[in-house]
């Protein structure tokens, strides 16, 4: 699996973990070995059929589905744990495809691989697809960081985000207080409520305003993420 920091959104991690999916080249280079397709299964351990005392046709394969399996027929008569039945043709490819940790909805897994580490990232989309990893360069490949990711949220720009609010603050008050002197601010009650409402709405505008300016650094950020991850894309297409 990739390693990211768990604040990264699922949604994100799995954009990145696609590239990581093995393919069945890919298990069948650097995985389970050969992954037989289901004419080359049938031809290989398919060994006939029958129908069982229960009127249900039986298929024989001898493929060693293991002990485990929960779904087989043992072959009774015969006591030979090396064969199977299935009352479906193709439930004994889907038991083959399974041991082989294929499920359909995951496929055949993912390869592990740290994305800050180019290197660790290209040999894990290298061998995921099936592609040789001898002298695969990570050169010219650009490097995730932490920072990237933390980029993404909110909590990131915290420090950045009070720090606007209080410089908010300061401009208000100093204007407030520049209208009054002014004799514009604070004549009479009506006056100071006028007042004070409008700096309510100034304020209010303008934090709207800083958070809309995180919103576009965080924007900016996940643009940079998926820049990123285009250069790796290159290496499944």
């Amino acid at each position: 699996m990739a390693s990211s920091s768990y604040l990264t959104p699922q949604w994100l991690m799995s954009d990145i973990q696609q590239l990581l999916k093995r393919s069945r080249s890919g298990v069948k280079k650097h995985g389970f070995g050969d992954v037989l397709s289901k004419k080359e299964f049938e031809d290989e351990y398919l060994k006939g059929r029958e129908t069982g005392i229960d009127s249900q046709e039986r298929y024989k394969y001898t493929y060693d589905f293991g002990d485990d399996y929960e779904d087989r027929y043992t072959w009774d008569d015969t006591h030979d744990t090396n064969v199977y039945k299935f009352g479906r043709k193709g439930g004994a490819y889907d038991a083959y495809l399974a041991s082989l940790g294929y499920t359909p909805e995951t496929g055949y897994g993912a390869e592990s691989a740290n994305i800050f580490d180019p290197a660790s990232f290209v040999t894990g989309i290298q061998r995921a697809g099936g592609l040789p990893i001898e002298g695969a360069s990570s050169e010219g490949f650009t490097a995730f960081t932490p920072e990237m990711f933390k980029q993404l949220r909110t909590e990131y720009y915290q420090p950045q985000i009070e720090s606007q609010k209080g410089s908010l603050v300061d401009k208000l008050i100093a204007r407030s207080r520049l209208a009054s002197a002014k004799g514009g601010g604070f004549s009479g009650y009506g006056g100071r409520e006028r007042a004070r409402q409008s700096v309510e709405e100034q304020y209010a505008t303008g934090v709207e305003n800083i958070y809309a300016d995180v919103e576009q650094e965080k924007t900016r950020a996940l643009e940079d993420i998926y820049g990123t991850l285009d250069q790796y894309s290159t290496l499944r297409t």
